[in-house]
Formats: C-alpha cells, structure tokens, sequence
C-alpha cells in the first residue's frame, strides 16, 4: 500500500495546557469499543471514576462536564494520559488532528487545520509544502480505476497553486477551469482526455467581466455560514461583524500574505480532492477550497480593524465550525450542488476581485484599485 504525508506531518506535538482551544471541550468525545473494555478493567478509585464519566451504552462517550472532558483537569492536561499512559486514551483523542483516508492501494494522512499547532504549522511556513510517500506492508483493496488519473490531476493543481511566478489571483482561476475541464473528462468516463489535459494544459484567459456583486456575494456567503451550527461564540461574533462590514462599511484586500492563502488552498485540495473518486464531484472539491479561501479573506479582511483575530485564528476557527460539523458540511455540500453562490463564474470573479488587492467603497458601493 502506498501512504502519503505532508512534510509537516511528524512535526506535530501536541502543546498541551498551552493550548488556548482544547480539543477536550466544546463537543462529544466519543470512546471506541476497545477502549471501554480496557476502562472496565482499571480497578481503584480511578477505575470508579472512569465508570461514572463515560456513557455505559454504545455508542460510548465521554460525559462532558459544562462542555469540558470530565479527564480535562485545571492545568488543561488529561488525566487518564498522567495516570494511565497514553495506551489508555480512546481512538480519537490518539489520532487528533490527524486525518486517514484509504482510496484502495492507497492511503493518505495530514493534520487537520482545526489544531492551532497543527494550523501554524500547515500556513506559516514559507517554504512550499511537499508530500512524501513511502510503501506499507499492509493488504489493500481493490484499486479504483479512476484513482491513478485523479492524482495525478491533484498533484497538477498542487504544482499550478505553488507557482510563485504567477499571482495567486491568476492561480485560483487557472485551477477553477481545470477543474471544470477535468470535471468534464471524468463525467464522460473519458481517462484518456484527462491525462491529455493534465500533460498539456492550455492556459485559456477569458476577458474579465466587470468587478461587480461583490458586497451581494459576500452578504449572502456570510449569512448562509451565520445560518449554520454555531460551535464557538468567538466565530459567531467574527461573522456579524464582517456581515455588518460588507453591508454598512469599506473593506480592502489589499495587503494580504499569499504565501499563507497557497497553503490553505493546498490544504483543502489535499484533504477533499480524491474523495470525488467515490463521488465523482471534482469540481465541488475545488469549488469548496476556493470558497474557503473567500470566506477566510473576505473575514479577515472585514473585521482586522475592530477584533484581535488573526487570519490564522480564523482560518482554524473556519475549519473547526465548517469541517468538524457533520450537518454543516452536508449544508455545504448541498449549496454546492444547488446555489448560485458556488457557480464557478462567480466564483471566479470573486477571487479577481478580492485576490487582485481591491477596495470596497462604503460611499459608491464600487470597486477600485
């Protein structure tokens, strides 16, 4: 089996009490069933107290205490790794924020942006993130005959959003028409187009339409997201302000780190893109990276004069709202399908008009340079 890592994988370690947004509290923790037979085993006082702390009947969880882990303790450390090692923590709370995927012959793994380690370590880096693949003695399944043309595609788009010769701006666009392209292939069952169009691409520049919709787009992105789960005040908060912003204030783009918009667009392609393997939505996949990047941007942007929110805290509290909700990335993914929001001209022109350093006016309600 082939197994695949970012570079920045193995760096990751957890920091412990100097977290300032423990994965120990603010949702369920649920306990895997090997992991509650070994709880039944521990005997003492603190065998008694893993008893009374996690639900008897599957599926198991832990018993959150006012949103906190019942283990979480006042210095922010867990006390079944302080009193029984780390071979006692459940399944979940081993693996995070660390992601798997298996597509057949090949598995993938990477940290998940909702960590702030993890986050820092995923977008501050300036350097380009490059992916290591090793061979694992383990039996796979059955190859997905789409699987092989699909990464390759992934791994195109990796190469055309790394391109630092190019404006990210010009970049983002590049990847939503191939995208579409490939998309295209791929409902045709055509293999063979697409690794034509993946070795020999032709850049095809379309005559930009004018700058418009951008406050529309941006109010209606902004109120579908204040619509969904609310995990976190802070994101609720950030939201309204930026909602407010887009309707009543100026917004400028201008002086934004690329670099750090690459690597969240990397991210997201990363973790989503083979996924369409089973679900042969391609385009979606790219759509919803963009999106992401829109989002986080257009946040930033709106509120970095009135909240301490760095753009990096925004994009972990995106992740976590967005990614770590089941039902509100199904909400997303049903926008994608049906919304004019994620049309792909839009789209396209959203990333023109905030990637190319432009400014809202609250006294026109116009773009300009």
């Amino acid at each position: 089996m082939k197994f695949r890592i970012p570079d920045y994988y193995d760096k990751f370690k957890c920091i412990g009490s100097d977290c300032t947004d423990s994965c120990c509290a603010g949702w369920d923790i649920t306990v895997n069933d090997e992991t509650y037979e070994k709880y039944t085993l521990v005997k003492g006082s603190f065998g008694d107290r893993l008893m009374r702390s996690v639900r008897s009947s599957r599926p198991h969880h832990f018993l959150m205490e006012e949103g906190r882990c019942p283990f979480l303790n006042q210095k922010n450390l867990c006390d079944i790794y302080i009193y029984l090692g780390e071979d006692f923590l459940c399944q979940i709370c081993t693996d995070h924020p660390r992601f798997y995927e298996v597509y057949g012959s090949r598995q993938e793994a990477g940290l998940g942006l909702v960590c702030e380690e993890a986050a820092r370590l995923i977008l501050t880096n300036k350097k380009k993130v490059r992916f290591l693949d090793k061979n694992l003695d383990e039996k796979t399944e059955e190859e997905e005959p789409w699987l092989e043309p699909l990464t390759l595609a992934r791994d195109w788009i990796i190469r055309l959003l790394q391109d630092r010769e190019q404006t990210l701006e010009r970049s983002l666009r590049q990847t939503l028409s191939a995208a579409a392209v490939f998309q295209e292939d791929y409902i045709r069952d055509d293999m063979q187009a697409m690794y034509l169009h993946i070795h020999k691409w032709e850049t095809k520049e379309r005559v930009q339409k004018p700058r418009t919709g951008l406050r529309e787009w941006f109010t209606e992105c902004l109120e579908f997201l204040l619509d969904l789960e609310i995990l976190t005040p802070e994101w609720k908060q950030a939201l309204s302000q930026a909602s407010f912003m887009f309707r009543e204030g100026d917004i400028c783009f201008s002086d934004f780190d690329g670099i750090f918009y690459e690597h969240l667009m990397v991210y997201f392609i990363y973790r989503y893109f083979l996924k369409s393997v089973y679900d042969f939505q391609l385009l979606d996949k790219v759509k919803f990276a963009v999106f992401s990047c829109l989002a986080v941007r257009g946040t930033e942007a709106a509120v970095s004069r009135e909240e301490s929110l760095t753009s990096l805290e925004i994009a972990r509290l995106y992740s976590k709202e967005i990614e770590y909700s089941e039902e509100n990335m199904e909400a997303v993914n049903e926008e994608l399908l049906f919304s004019d929001m994620f049309d792909i001209q839009r789209l396209s022109e959203m990333v023109s008009a905030v990637f190319g350093s432009s400014c809202l006016s609250e006294e026109t309600g116009r773009i300009y340079e």
